[in-house]
């Protein structure tokens, strides 16, 4: 039972903040001729060079890429909450934590 109501925060404004790790790589992929070909691609994550490519050549299936150059960035993202309630998947069902009846605390 997934509840979703269209009301307002209590608080205008709230927001649901979150720090995302990215890494940017730069290097070669080797062609089937053998020659070269600059390279690049952006992982989520922080990665050395070495890191990133044994991480590409798993998601490839090859060892055609080697990464010489990494450039970690972090990068604050910011959502209003109830936009990320609406749009996000609801993995628990929802639970009571506390009830009050006419100003008095139930304890659950």
């Amino acid at each position: 039972m997934a509840i979703k109501a269209n009301f307002r925060p209590v608080r205008k404004g709230s927001q649901v903040r979150r720090a995302i790790v990215f890494t940017r790589c730069i290097g070669d992929e080797v062609l089937e001729d053998g020659s070269t070909r600059p390279f690049e691609d952006v992982l989520l994550g922080d990665y050395t060079p070495k890191q990133a490519t044994a991480c590409i050549g798993r998601e490839r299936a090859d060892n055609l890429v080697r990464i010489t150059r990494t450039t970690v960035y972090k990068q604050v993202c910011v959502m209003p909450l109830l936009d990320f309630w609406s749009a996000s998947v609801a993995v628990t069902e929802p639970i009571i934590t506390q009830e009050y009846v006419m100003d008095k605390k139930k304890e659950i």
